[in-house]
């Protein structure tokens, strides 16, 4: 998660966190994070933090709290310890108030000054995936763990996931050079986990896309995993081929459905002057049949109705 090298033919592109936090009366805080893997990278460089403390109830960008915190760019990254603790924070002298974030085997740290303190523990094993395009090509490293502390002086539980991304050299998820939006890759793209009142847990990724990019990863309290590229499915977007009304899955021949939040959308997030090319939507996965009683989750995707919404298959020269 540290290291500069490259896999595949593929660079450093950035490292990400973000979760889904709710208080015990159903508040949600959204943060993220991104650390660019380049010092000439022009890409979000910051804090965003979503909450649904506003008159609407749904994930707004709280303005102050982003704009409070100290920028990623020219942040420390270190490891020091036989234990080998990861130490990312913010520039000695950067402006705005310090963040600092730690990661070893099997734990996380998350502090953003005055705005939110978690600490958590991994939901093992860290996942991967890969899109093996040599000019738009991805690698996708992600940790997912479950977090405690505050957030706005809040106690909050939840959960984040830690992920890294390579791609080529100059590209950039979300912009042109993304095979992802640039070639309309996705129909839907997930990462999600969620435990219930008995101790168990589901954790992972969905991919619902054209021209057999879709996938799904899987895991659960006892370290089985699940990798399969066997996915088909349809997403139902809302009004406005806006924020999914529902998404069905079908993986290996298993039926799994996405239950959004009402109070999930995020309309200011990735909005492209509110067109929203891929909308985002705070939610929770399960199984068609799944009687398990959910303790705490998140499932912070999004759909993207432009690329179709089931997948084709599609001739490339």
């Amino acid at each position: 998660m540290t290291d500069t090298r490259g896999y595949f033919g593929l660079v450093p592109e950035g490292t990400f966190l973000y979760g889904c936090l709710r208080t015990a009366d159903g508040v949600i805080f959204e943060p993220t994070r991104r650390i660019p893997a380049s010092p000439t990278d022009r890409g979000m460089s910051g804090l965003i933090v979503q909450s649904t403390l506003n008159d609407d109830n749904v994930l707004h960008i709280d303005g102050s709290a982003s704009a409070a915190a100290a920028t990623s760019r020219g942040c420390s990254v270190t490891v020091e310890g036989d234990d080998e603790l990861a130490i990312w924070a913010s520039a000695a002298g950067a402006e705005g108030k310090p963040w600092r974030v730690t990661m070893s085997q099997d734990a996380v740290t998350w502090s953003e000054a005055d705005a939110m303190e978690l600490t958590g523990r991994l939901l093992p094993p860290g996942l991967q995936w890969h899109v093996p395009a040599p000019d738009k090509g991805i690698l996708y490293v992600s940790q997912l763990y479950e977090v405690s502390g505050t957030a706005d002086g809040r106690a909050v539980r939840g959960f984040i996931g830690l992920d890294r991304t390579w791609m080529a050299e100059g590209g950039m998820l979300y912009v042109k050079k993304d095979v992802l939006v640039g070639e309309q890759l996705h129909n839907t793209w997930y990462t999600w986990a969620t435990k219930y009142t008995d101790g168990t847990y589901d954790a992972g990724h969905f991919m619902l896309a054209n021209d057999r990019g879709g996938f799904a990863l899987l895991t659960n309290e006892r370290q089985e995993i699940l990798r399969t590229t066997a996915v088909t499915g349809e997403v139902f977007p809302g009004e406005d081929r806006n924020f999914p009304k529902d998404i069905t899955l079908e993986i290996n021949g298993e039926k799994w459905e996405f239950l959004p939040d009402p109070h999930g959308i995020m309309p200011d997030f990735l909005s492209a002057a509110k067109k929203l090319p891929t909308p985002q939507n705070e939610g929770r996965w399960r199984r068609v049949g799944d009687t398990r009683e959910p303790d705490i989750w998140f499932a912070w995707g999004e759909i993207a109705p432009g690329h179709g919404t089931t997948p084709t298959q599609r001739w490339r020269s």
